[in-house]
């Protein structure tokens, strides 16, 4: 196998797992800059806040995020990446530094 045929290879195999990742990976992604509404997400990722709600809701199933209650308003749920999500992360996008 050729340079060029393992880079390709490593190019499809990337599309492959950001396929995989679908609607979670700019929400997951927007996430390593620290907790979030679900209503901010939404607005910086262009989608309402009931299509947000279902991200939400798979980012957690899977185990990448988890909700907890904003500390200022305790009817408010934030989100935040967990570790499954960080790892999640590191395997599409590699280590992302602070």
């Amino acid at each position: 196998m050729t340079f060029l045929d393992r880079v390709r290879l490593d190019t499809l195999l990337v599309r492959a797992r950001k396929r995989e990742f679908g609607a979670l990976l700019h929400p997951l992604l927007l996430l390593c800059d620290g907790a979030q509404m679900p209503s901010e997400l939404a607005r910086r990722t262009g989608v309402t806040a009931a299509r947000m709600t279902t991200t939400g809701d798979a980012l957690v199933k899977r185990g990448w995020a988890e909700r907890f209650p904003d500390p200022k308003d305790r009817r408010m749920q934030k989100l935040r990446l967990t570790e499954k999500g960080w790892e999640a992360v590191e395997e599409v996008f590699g280590k992302i530094e602070d």
